[in-house]
Order: C-alpha cells, then structure tokens, then sequence
C-alpha cells in the first residue's frame, strides 16, 4: 500500500487512494474514505505509522487510536464502511488532551 504526507496534519501518512470526505464532522480536521478492506488498512496503516517513528495506544480498539510523533498528536478513527465492505473511513481529529 501507497502512503502520501498531509502537510497540514505535520507529514501524517495517509494512504494514497484517499479521497477526502468534506462533510465531515466539526471536530475532525480531516475525513477520508479509502477504497480497501478495513483489516488490510488497518494493518498496512499501523505498520507505516510505526516505521515512520508514531507512537500509537489503542483507545477502545484498533479502530481508535491516539498517534503522536514529536509535538503532533492526534486520535486517528478507523471504520468500516456499513454499506460496502471494500470501503473504509479514516477520521483524524486532534488530540488536545495529551501531554
């Protein structure tokens, strides 16, 4: 899998064939729907994030989890799209709460 950096969110992977959500929820700075099974996602991401040096604690599961890498911190949401299961989401809201 293909990963590209969003400056914006401080060269935070994301994988390549993302298209990104606009109506996403107020408290997320940025929404994406990946065209791929969320166990091959979910995996491909956490090694990618890991061997680019983000530290990662599962939240409630693997689908929330809280990266951070230097001063950048945030709550990365994962999901399965109900309706396709060849779809996944990939919410990234900012991590306010952490030291």
């Amino acid at each position: 899998m293909v990963f590209e950096y969003v400056q914006e969110l401080n060269n935070l992977p994301i994988p390549e064939n993302a298209s990104e959500i606009e109506n996403r929820s107020a408290i997320d700075l940025k929404s994406y729907e990946v065209p791929e099974k969320f166990e091959v996602l979910n995996k491909a991401y956490i090694k990618k994030l890991t061997d680019e040096g983000w530290s990662i604690t599962e939240i409630e599961s693997n689908k929330v989890m809280r990266v951070m890498k230097d001063n950048s911190k945030y709550t990365l949401i994962i999901t399965k799209k109900s309706n396709d299961k060849n779809l996944t989401n990939v919410t990234i809201r900012k991590n306010v709460n952490v030291k």
